[in-house]
């Protein structure tokens, strides 16, 4: 199971990478988005999957955790929502880099708290540094 997590959060990871190689090297595909406004929107489609992921976890253990994750989650998503329809791109970039570390820091939490377990942190740990690294290049490179 491990395994499949693993790939799976490692492809997500891809359009981020991409859009930061792209972005960098001011090429990308002619399609009327440019690569910074995908990776935008793959930021805020993967924002808004992984807070969603934090219900599952406070309805599983609702009484052996110590945060609100309803809460949490849902602010991490309208903050996300409104980044993205509001902020420039390369702010928008930033803020979303910035709700990654914030998600990374519950599911430290939640890892700490025995909710998670070590595979799972430690895929979660790796893939979300690459993640927040290619938003700043992006953001940087935009």
């Amino acid at each position: 199971m491990a395994d499949r997590i693993a790939i799976l959060a490692y492809v997500g990871a891809v359009p981020f990478v991409a859009g930061a190689a792209l972005t960098a090297a001011e090429a990308g595909p002619s399609t009327p988005y440019p690569p910074t406004a995908i990776v935008g929107l793959w930021a805020l489609v993967i924002t808004s999957f992984m807070a969603g992921a934090h219900w599952g976890y406070y309805l599983a253990d609702r009484g052996q955790i110590d945060i609100n994750l309803f809460l949490t989650s849902t602010i991490v998503a309208i903050v996300g929502w409104l980044a993205f329809l509001l902020l420039s791109v390369p702010h928008a970039l930033y803020a979303f880099a910035f709700l990654f570390a914030v998600l990374l820091l519950i599911d430290r939490r939640l890892y700490l708290g025995g909710h998670i377990d070590a595979a799972y942190w430690r895929i979660r740990l790796t893939v979300t540094m690459i993640v927040i690294a290619a938003l700043a290049v992006t953001a940087i490179s935009a």
